[in-house]
C-alpha cells in the first residue's frame, strides 16, 4: 500500500512540474517575442545611426591614424548609445517613418538604460563593428 501512495506522489509532483513549465511558458514566450522585436527595431536604427551619423561624425573629426587608434581604444569596452539619443537622432531624419521605433504601449523602456553598444572591429571601416542591444524594459 505504501508503494501506491509512493507512486501518486511521484505522478502528481511530476504533472504538477509538467504544468508550472508550461505555465512559465506561456508568460514568456510573448514577452521575448515583443522584446525581440524592439531589439531587432533598434538593431536596425544603429545600423543606420553609426553608418550615416556617428561613423561620418569620427571621419570629419579625425584623420586616419587618429581614427583608428579611437575605435581601436573602444573596441573591446564599446560605444554605448541610449534609446533616447537614438530617438532623438530617428526624429531628425528625412525617412522618420522608416527609422521609427514601434513600442507596445503596455511596455515601459527605460531611454537611458536601453542602449545599443557598438564594438568597432579591425579595419576600422563604416561596416567594421559589432553591435550589442541591451533592454530594460518592463511590462
Amino acid at each position: 500500500m505504501k508503494s501506491n501512495k509512493k507512486d501518486k506522489l511521484i505522478i502528481y509532483s511530476l504533472l504538477t512540474g509538467i504544468f508550472i513549465v508550461i505555465l512559465i511558458g506561456i508568460i514568456f514566450i510573448p514577452n521575448s517575442k515583443a522584446s525581440n522585436n524592439l531589439e531587432n527595431q533598434l538593431l536596425d536604427l544603429s545600423v543606420v545611426f553609426y553608418k550615416e551619423y556617428y561613423y561620418k561624425q569620427l571621419t570629419n573629426a579625425y584623420d586616419n591614424e587618429k581614427l583608428i587608434t579611437f575605435l581601436n581604444h573602444y573596441s573591446e569596452m564599446g560605444i554605448k548609445v541610449n534609446l533616447a539619443n537614438l530617438k532623438e537622432y530617428a526624429a531628425f531624419q528625412d525617412d522618420y517613418q522608416k527609422l521609427v521605433l514601434e513600442f507596445d504601449p503596455n511596455n515601459y523602456c527605460n531611454s537611458k538604460d536601453t542602449y545599443v553598444i557598438f564594438y568597432p572591429i579591425t579595419p576600422y571601416g563604416e561596416d567594421d563593428y559589432k553591435t550589442e542591444v541591451i533592454l530594460d524594459c518592463k511590462k
